[in-house]
């Protein structure tokens, strides 16, 4: 029997030693883990003032599960791997280790080598996956305090620790061939879900590049998830544009031949499924503005309702135009389809030299007409007029309501006192055609303008309108549910088809 005392350590290595007698026993098993294995292993106990393991019955009891050994051959070099299912939670990681004259050399995360495995097998399978690797040329080549080989890390000619860790992964694969099918299958639903579900704009990448999600590793995030389609789907746009590229030179080379048709057809279907996929990843975005304007018409939990200027954000940003503001960035569609398509839009943009620094909530001008040469005599055939107010606002009056608010505007507009954004008149002319909208609830106290400005109602009361000879006006008061109701209807096909409705 031979008996070890750690008495007067050495200062300078007491401060990294551990102290807990737990982890003083996984640090040995590991150490020791080829000895362990073999029947002729001595008992070796571990003992504090409060403790006596013996080192080989834990071993048995929590870390050896299941075992194969394995062999394989590199330069007639031949080496085993014993492969083990380790059961003990506190080992943590899935590893291999390069072992030399029984003892751990080297150890390395085994993760990073095999996609489908992670931390996961624990939780699932309730094992730690471990890969003992040994063989007479580790032994040969080992230091001789036994804390480093002198190999290669790699190498094109000699055995080097890569050639190593890939045949060991091999072999690795294969025992855990059952944990890591069903991974991978987990994977793939998920992210089948996910793409039909959240991003239906990355669902074409599961037929062109299937290989590269199915490298992903399991146990992604949503954002860590998405990230990576992002990235898939960036690299396969940059590769059709380079196919597009050759296809497109071929052809001014040779003219349309028929020996590349195969390949401009598929060059022709990527350009498809790409186009497809950014109009899925804009109707996916409108569901997500439909819900975002569903939450502002709540109640918040003060009691209180939103103010106009969130809802205003929504639907176009204030203080900008449609020349600052991309299509892709305003939601003019919540209201109407037609609107996205408009000269001119402005959201929140004082009518020129004003005192009163009047402000329609949203401007639109369209339907230029040129009457002459001369830019000056350019008038514009439609003007719409939006004014947004607060939901369940219930204070107006018959001298504060939203329809004096946009007559007010109106007025403006027809005198020829009205200045775009650059100073330039708002010109109209005699057949110019205008629609003023109030976005608002229809309250009690809006009931009562309604009635007194005659008013009629549409929809089950969910709106109201008027045409009004004096200006040449259509007047139309929109409730928030109708606006919500008819954006809904409209996009619904898209999300039924998406399968995100």
């Amino acid at each position: 029997m031979t008996t070890i005392k750690m008495i007067g350590i050495n200062d300078n290595f007491k401060k990294h030693i551990p102290t807990n007698i737990l982890t003083i026993v996984t640090k040995t098993i590991e150490h020791f883990v080829v000895c362990l294995l073999s029947d002729n292993c001595p008992n070796i106990y571990l003992i504090d003032e409060e403790n006596n393991i013996c080192i080989n019955d834990k071993f048995r009891n929590d870390y050896f599960g299941d075992s194969k050994k394995d062999t394989f051959v590199i330069d007639n070099y031949s080496f085993n791997i014993t492969h083990l299912k380790i059961k003990s939670p506190e080992f943590g990681q899935n590893k291999l280790y390069y072992c030399a004259n029984d003892r751990l050399v080297k150890s390395k995360k085994i993760d990073e080598n095999i996609t489908d495995l992670d931390e996961t097998i624990f939780v699932k399978e309730g094992f730690w996956y471990l890969g003992i690797l040994t063989g007479d040329y580790l032994d040969q080549n080992v230091d001789y305090n036994r804390q480093s080989f002198s190999i290669d890390e790699d190498s094109d000619f000699d055995i080097s620790i890569n050639k190593m860790t890939r045949e060991a992964v091999s072999k690795a694969k294969v025992f855990l061939a059952g944990y890591l099918e069903k991974a991978s299958a987990e994977k793939m639903q998920r992210v089948i879900e996910y793409t039909t579900k959240q991003a239906p704009e990355y669902r074409y990448l599961l037929n062109r590049k299937k290989d590269e999600i199915s490298k992903l590793k399991p146990g992604l995030s949503d954002e860590e998830l998405d990230d990576s389609l992002f990235k898939i789907k960036r690299d396969l746009e940059k590769e059709v544009k380079q196919d597009c590229d050759v296809v497109l030179q071929k052809i001014e080379d040779n003219g349309l031949d028929d020996s590349f048709e195969q390949e401009l057809v598929e060059t022709i279907s990527k350009v498809s499924e790409m186009n497809k996929s950014a109009l899925t990843n804009y109707i996916a975005k409108r569901k997500i503005i439909i819900e975002f304007f569903k939450k502002a018409l709540r109640k918040r939990e003060n009691g209180k309702y939103e103010l106009e200027k969130v809802i205003h954000n929504l639907v176009f940003p204030m203080k900008t135009t449609n020349e600052s503001c991309s299509y892709e960035n305003h939601n003019l569609w919540l209201i109407d389809e037609k609107l996205s398509y408009s000269v001119y839009v402005a959201s929140d943009i004082t009518l020129g030299n004003d005192p009163e620094n009047n402000r329609p909530d949203i401007l639109v001008c369209d339907s230029p007409v040129v009457i002459c040469d001369d830019d000056e005599s350019t008038f514009y055939n439609t003007i719409s007029i939006f004014e947004i107010k607060r939901p369940q606002r219930d204070d107006y009056t018959i001298e504060d309501n939203p329809y004096t608010q946009l007559i007010k505007y109106l007025e403006k507009i027809q005198k020829g006192d009205a200045l775009d954004k650059n100073g330039r008149p708002i010109r109209v002319g005699n057949n110019t055609q205008y629609f003023l909208y109030a976005v608002c609830d229809i309250t009690p106290t809006l009931k009562n303008v309604i009635k007194m400005l005659d008013f009629t109602y549409f929809d089950n009361e969910k709106g109201a309108f008027l045409f009004s000879k004096n200006y040449n006006a259509y007047i139309e008061l929109i409730s928030f549910d109708k606006m919500l109701s008819d954006s809904e209807l409209r996009n619904k096909v898209f999300f039924k088809k998406l399968g995100i409705e």
